[in-house]
């Protein structure tokens, strides 16, 4: 959605904290908060299901590819 990527460039990219992006989208901080956390959700989850894709076509992984599977993956690399 552009809401996501416009709260995501202005949190990753400018670097600007919740409360000045609910300023600027006249929305709470807690909404941007929320909003964030949706985002991230979506995008790991996403990420997730390539690199499995990519284990299943044995594809090597770098180490951070291998640190974010041992970290939101299941043990065997694989979601149900």
């Amino acid at each position: 959605k552009d809401e996501h990527k416009e709260i995501l460039y202005y949190l990753a990219i400018r670097q600007y904290s919740n409360q000045r992006v609910a300023c600027i989208r006249e929305q709470s901080d807690r909404n941007i908060r929320k909003v964030r956390d949706t985002v991230i959700r979506k995008l790991r989850k996403s990420l997730l299901a390539t690199l499995q894709e990519r284990i299943k076509n044995k594809i090597p992984l770098t180490n951070i590819e291998r640190d974010f599977l041992s970290e939101y993956g299941n043990n065997d690399g694989c979601t149900d």
